[in-house]
């Protein structure tokens, strides 16, 4: 369904309610994505394991303050008032008020704009896991945990494409390739990437059997050729769930980042918070497009499926106009 017709504001009359036996935190949202992902779960064609019903709030990810918690649970899970916190999750980001499991929450430091951590939490999580897939907690969260690592993003155009060259590079990668348009060659060379021709059949041969990681976050029927392009010790990571059939499973490893979420909680979390930090420390500074009121979510539903938009879009459900992005 078009957004305009199938993305309605609702308005209540009271929060939700949180009853004392129970591990669930109310949390009031400062900051939450518009994403790609939304349009995907609006269309009814979620790919995660998971059955999403209908009708469902959009937004994949939220920030928000803690406003209550159930008894016992602040003590527990190292929670208060007022802590601002995070966590993905497939469907009610856009609003005002959230009832999440404290087990799904991550602190996020106060020196972060609410905003700012928004843009972190699905897309750089995808990116920084699927660059680590495998790594332990030993060397993952190093400086130099991929350094000398030459690494090709196939669909690096995407915005979790453009994290991975940025997080890559901070990991201390010698050389990421990106597989694109000519027409994104020069965006792709300020990146600090290598641009290569969309189609495999003209990169291949440019860096055939050299390369440690490929990362294919278009999900291509191409597994077989795309694994030529790394060396003997190399990695495939194909960005889909799964439990979806692969053809040449053998040559590959699969990620999402909401099964690694439902399944590695901890580590996710862990993984989260260290994005965090880099974020706190100035290391990484995510590219906001916009911020909206959640009465634009639909106008920002039609510009993802019109278009590729460069950029991160956030709800500020408190917000009352629309305002440009500050950086």
């Amino acid at each position: 369904n078009a957004p305009a017709a199938s993305l309605l504001i609702s308005q209540y009359s009271s929060v939700p309610k949180i009853r004392q036996d129970s591990e669930d935190v109310l949390v009031k949202v400062e900051a939450s994505t518009v994403s790609y992902t939304d349009c995907v779960i609006r269309k009814g064609v979620w790919w995660g394991a998971k059955e999403m019903s209908m009708p469902a709030t959009p937004g994949v990810d939220f920030v928000g303050k803690v406003c209550l918690m159930g008894s016992g649970v602040g003590e527990k899970h190292n929670l208060k008032t007022d802590d601002c916190v995070a966590a993905l999750i497939c469907s009610g980001g856009n609003s005002r008020y959230l009832k999440v499991n404290a087990n799904q929450l991550v602190k996020v430091p106060k020196e972060l704009a609410p905003n700012t951590a928004a843009c972190i939490v699905e897309t750089y999580l995808a990116a920084f896991q699927s660059l680590h897939l495998g790594q332990l907690e030993s060397t993952r969260y190093a400086k130099n945990s991929l350094l000398g690592k030459n690494i090709l993003v196939v669909g690096g155009m995407a915005m979790v494409g453009q994290a991975m060259i940025e997080l890559a590079f901070l990991a201390g990668a010698l050389s990421v390739y990106v597989s694109c348009r000519s027409k994104h060659n020069d965006f792709v060379r300020s990146l600090g990437a290598i641009p290569l021709p969309l189609n495999i059949d003209d990169w291949l041969p440019i860096i055939e059997g050299s390369l440690d990681l490929v990362v294919d976050v278009n999900c291509s029927d191409q597994s077989s050729l795309t694994s030529r392009a790394l060396n003997s010790g190399g990695r495939l990571v194909r960005i889909q769930p799964k439990s979806r059939t692969i053809e040449h499973e053998s040559l590959l490893s699969t990620y999402d980042v909401y099964e690694s979420w439902d399944h590695n909680t901890n580590l996710s979390k862990q993984d989260l918070a260290h994005l965090f930090q880099m974020v706190k420390m100035g290391v990484i500074d995510p590219p906001i497009a916009e911020l909206i009121p959640l009465n634009k979510v639909p106008h920002v539903h039609r510009l993802y499926e019109s278009k590729r938009v460069q950029g991160y879009f956030v709800c500020e459900p408190w917000l009352r106009t629309k305002l440009k992005a500050a950086n």
